[in-house]
Formats: C-alpha cells, sequence, structure tokens
C-alpha cells in the first residue's frame, strides 16, 4: 500500500486515505495465498495494475476499482455489498463491470485459453 500512497502523493492526487486502506485490506484478504495464470501473487498484480491506472491520472473511484478488481471472484455478492457501502456504489459498479468485461474467473480463462490452443 504504501508503493501506491507514494505514487498518488508523488503525483498530487487527492485520495482518502480511509478508502484507501479498507480497499486494500478487502484486496489482502481475497489475494492470500492466491497467485495468478502467470504464477505471480495477486496483490503484487493488484499493485501493479494500481501503479498504471495512477499513472493515467484517472479520478480516485477508478484507483479503488484498480485495488479491488479482484475482489469479485470469491464471495462476490458480500464484497460487492461491502464495496458498495464502505467504498462508494459507483467503485462496486466499476468492479463489477470489470469482472464482466473480463470474464467470471480465472479458471475459465484458463480454460479457454487451453481451448484456443487445441484449436490450432
Amino acid at each position: 500500500m504504501e508503493e501506491i500512497i507514494d505514487l498518488l502523493e508523488s503525483k498530487n492526487i487527492t485520495y482518502d486515505r480511509s478508502l484507501l486502506e479498507k480497499s486494500f485490506k478487502l484486496a489482502e484478504r481475497e489475494a492470500k495465498g492466491k497467485v495468478t495464470v502467470n504464477n505471480i501473487d495477486v496483490i503484487k498484480h493488484v499493485i501493479e495494475v494500481t501503479k498504471i491506472i495512477v499513472n493515467l491520472d484517472v479520478d480516485t473511484d477508478l484507483i479503488y476499482a484498480a485495488i479491488l478488481h479482484e475482489t469479485l471472484k470469491e464471495n462476490k455478492k458480500e464484497n460487492y455489498e461491502y464495496i458498495k457501502k464502505e467504498i462508494s456504489e459507483d467503485v462496486a459498479e466499476i468492479v463489477e463491470d470489470v469482472k464482466q468485461e473480463l470474464g467470471v474467473d480465472e479458471d475459465e480463462h484458463e480454460e479457454k485459453k487451453n481451448n484456443d490452443l487445441d484449436n490450432q
């Protein structure tokens, strides 16, 4: 989280520390012990994605959503409601939209990738 805070401050981006902390807590809880299909720790992936988003000079809702973009894979309903209540409805909707756009989960992504290879 400190890496993101340093980046936000270096770019003079105003953010709500409480929302940032809540976002990271949920992201860390959901990422614990998980790796991406490329065998990268999910929380490292989240941090790298968030750094890219911060460097695009977007609003803070998109930054919080970047932190949270991996949180709707499991415990979807509870996490969506938490984000909606504790962060904002806009952020919850962005995270849900990203999830729908990218697919249901990594297992489906991996299965699709394998099927694509089989069909070549």
